[in-house]
Formats: C-alpha cells, structure tokens, sequence
C-alpha cells in the first residue's frame, strides 16, 4: 500500500454579480473546495464498486481483499473514505470532486452566476486531469 497527494485547482466562468465585482464570493467557493478536500485529507480512498476488490465493513473497520490473491487489508473505518467509484483514478477522482462541488454550490443557491466550473486534479506536474463542464446556460 502506498499514499499519493494531490492538488486541486479551481476556476469558474461566468458572469459578474451586478451587486458585487465578482462571479461570486472567494470565500463561498473556497468553502465549498476545503469542505471536498478535507473530508478526502488523510484518508484511505477506497474505490467500492471496484472490480478488482472484494470490499466489506466489519465493526469499525473496512476490509478489502484484492481479487484473484491472498491480499487482504483492514483499515479502521474512521480513517478510510469509502467512494462510489470503480477506480481511485485521478480521472474518476476529477469527477468527483466536480459533482461535489456542483452539489455544494447548488445547495446554496450560489450558481447564480456561474456558467462554467473548471476542476483540475493534479498528483504531479504532467499528470492531471481536468475537468470542464460548459453548461451553456447558468449552473
């Protein structure tokens, strides 16, 4: 097992709000970003719809066995995030931030504005993926 870090970058298009100078509030969308970021920080991703594990909870724990091997992994709960994803890719990982993020700023009626959300996901410089979503009309 081994760990990978990432950054992630955000940027919206849109148009500006009449009763601010911005598309929308710096501190609603960094909020929004930090909330994603922290709730995956320190934690064991875990792909649960991958088909190359075998994934079950235990009280407490998340067990995951690799298909077709004696591998076998336990991981206390509370350090793991468990992600309705095939694969902890950095392209599936992209897409899920986007629709978290999507969902946050939805919530809080704070797409007003906004035309477009850029998300890029980045492990290093080279290998990234981003994420575009036009929407041709406001979010």
């Amino acid at each position: 097992m081994h760990g990978h870090n990432y950054r992630v970058f955000v940027k919206v298009v849109g148009t500006k709000d009449p009763d601010s100078p911005y598309i929308m509030s710096k501190d609603d969308l960094q909020e929004a970003t930090l909330k994603i970021c922290q709730s995956l920080h320190n934690k064991m991703l875990v792909p649960m719809l991958s088909p190359a594990l075998i994934v079950t909870r235990s009280e407490g724990h998340i067990e995951f066995t690799v298909k077709g091997t004696t591998e076998h992994f336990k991981i206390p709960l509370r350090d793991s995030m468990l992600l309705n994803l095939e694969h902890s890719s950095i392209e599936e990982l992209c897409r899920y931030f986007t629709d978290r993020l999507h969902a946050d700023l939805r919530s809080k009626n704070l797409t007003g504005n906004l035309e477009e959300i850029k998300v890029t996901v980045r492990e290093y410089p080279g290998l990234e993926c981003e994420i575009c979503e036009p929407t041709g009309s406001k979010l």
